[in-house]
């Protein structure tokens, strides 16, 4: 699988994301599509760690500028295994061009792009990188135009050639660019689908609306389905609960809001915790065309969590559409 990452913020919670510093907000008035954006400012940051530790990603990272910080206005920190920086995009206070520098914000200047981006409006910033000493790459574009393109040069700042972890804004004081984030999406470069450019387009969160072929679980109050829909999440105000292994429970989920165009991949994301402290497990399950499609285990505690899983095709092999999405059923099981 090769989308390692996506996240439009649809579930209206920072915490979709593992690695948060201070406390980014939630908008859900200036947003790229979908429902919701996430705003960092300041000493703000907001990010995730990367499965398999790649040395080659491709990221999408639309951000609306709002303004700069006070040294500098860096939207975009990549990071190894520890947390050392290997390479900052930013803009350049004076002329609104993006620089990619080797380390911190103050690290080696590798190069500066052409196609200036002045605060006040979205930009899609998709951006490859090779992280090497010798033969690193980076290229970036803005909206769909080529911006950076350099290559047999070095981009790793730190003793490993691995992105271990991204972060959004910087978390030192006004270091950042203050702004949006929408429509997150990474890539690396293993498997046949989603191996390269991203494309611009957008993520929307799709929300049960209905009971679906299983209703095993006891709601809160009133039916299943409901007890599931909030955004955010009301946690121990609306829930499902089950203590019996092989219990299920699925939605009817809305349907997509754009109704032409193509699907590159799909996130199954739950919620979730144990009701009492001990050991419990449940899996991620997908009902797709009179099938069911279960996950591994999935291990809960006492505290809330999100589970995730990107699907880069269909549950049956298939390329997405449309029309598949629609006809999902989306749920969990006991196991």
């Amino acid at each position: 699988m090769a989308r390692i990452f996506m996240t439009g913020f649809e579930a209206q919670s920072i915490y979709v994301c593992d690695w948060i510093r201070n406390s980014p907000e939630i908008n859900t008035g200036t947003k790229r599509t979908g429902s919701a954006s996430v705003y960092v400012n300041g000493s703000e940051g907001i990010g995730n760690s990367l499965s398999g530790s790649p040395s080659e990603i491709f990221l999408r990272i639309p951000h609306y500028y709002s303004s700069a910080g006070y040294y500098t206005a860096v939207f975009l920190s990549l990071y190894d295994r520890d947390e050392a920086n290997q390479l900052t995009f930013m803009y350049n206070k004076a002329t609104n061009l993006v620089e990619v520098r080797r380390g911190d914000e103050g690290g080696t200047l590798l190069a500066t792009g052409s196609i200036a981006c002045p605060p006040g409006a979205w930009y899609c910033h998709e951006i490859h990188v090779v992280i090497d000493n010798s033969v690193g790459e980076v290229e970036t574009k803005v909206d769909g135009e080529s911006d950076i393109d350099i290559d047999s040069t070095d981009t790793q700042a730190t003793s490993y050639s691995e992105v271990t972890k991204f972060l959004l804004g910087l978390d030192e004081n006004d270091r950042n660019a203050a702004g949006y984030y929408d429509d997150i999406a990474i890539n690396d470069t293993t498997g046949s689908d989603n191996n390269s450019w991203i494309g611009r387009g957008g993520i929307y969160g799709l929300f049960p609306e209905g009971a679906g072929t299983y209703t095993d679980f006891t709601p809160s109050a009133g039916a299943n389905w409901q007890c599931v829909d909030e955004k955010p999440p009301n946690d121990d105000t609306d829930y499902v609960q089950s203590g019996t292994v092989t219990d299920q429970d699925t939605y009817e989920m809305e349907d997509l809001v754009p109704v032409v165009g193509g699907v590159t991949a799909v996130q199954w994301l739950a919620r979730a915790k144990l009701e009492s402290a001990g050991a419990g497990n449940f899996q991620r399950l997908i009902r797709y065309s009179g099938a069911d499609y279960n996950g591994g285990d999935l291990a809960v505690d006492v505290s809330y969590k999100y589970f995730s899983e990107i699907f880069d095709t269909c549950l049956d092999g298939t390329a997405w559409t449309i029309a598949k999405v629609n006809a999902l059923e989306a749920g969990m099981e006991i196991s």
